[in-house]
């Protein structure tokens, strides 16, 4: 199967699971007519804070595979959040004659929305530090997905086979991602940072 059709099946997958999600919840909280429909307000500031949580735990990994975004991000959250049914929930409010409950309505959905990525984001940041820290201290951390992360804003730093001082390096041998060992090369104390 081509990349372009394994990124196709697994958004389509994503898709379903978010959408569904979606209608299950408007379901449960249903929006009366001409009311502010709460459950989808809810559901756009969710979705907000695990792509949040999702970019910047991407943004943290060294490697990750190449269709977690497309599942998670453009199909799950894709799915499960939705511009559209707030557009039109917007204009039902209108309809109804409450333009005060409408605006209210758009601007909690976008600034809860744009609030939540950053508190998303935050959160992954807040538990990354902690567990940088842990492994700077030489904390086993068994089965934690550290691989190449660089958690702590700095180099990952490891031994080589040979037991010497090594910087984590990509294919191209720069340092920082996956894990083939290169010189650890250290400024010059008088040197400008």
């Amino acid at each position: 199967m081509s990349r372009l059709r394994q990124e196709l099946a697994v958004i389509a997958a994503g898709g379903v699971i978010g959408a569904e999600a979606r209608y299950g919840l408007t379901r449960v909280v249903p929006a009366s007519p001409g009311g502010v429909p709460w459950a989808v307000l809810v559901i756009n500031v969710t979705g907000g804070f695990f792509m949040g949580v999702l970019m910047a735990r991407l943004a943290r990994s060294a490697s990750p595979h190449p269709l977690v975004r497309p599942f998670l991000g453009v199909g799950i959250l894709g799915g499960f959040t939705t511009f559209s049914t707030y557009s039109t929930d917007t204009f039902h409010l209108i309809d109804a004659d409450r333009p005060l409950a409408a605006v209210g309505y758009v601007t909690l959905t976008l600034v809860g929305a744009l609030l939540a990525v950053v508190l998303g984001e935050w959160a992954v940041s807040l538990v990354a530090r902690p567990v940088a820290r842990a492994v700077g201290a030489g904390a086993d951390l068994a089965g934690a997905d550290l691989a190449g992360a660089d958690l702590a804003g700095a180099d990952s730093v490891g031994a080589d086979s040979a037991g010497t001082d090594s910087v984590r390096a990509d294919s191209a041998g720069t340092p920082g991602s996956t894990g083939e060992a290169g010189p650890v090369v250290l400024p010059d104390e008088g040197a400008d940072a």
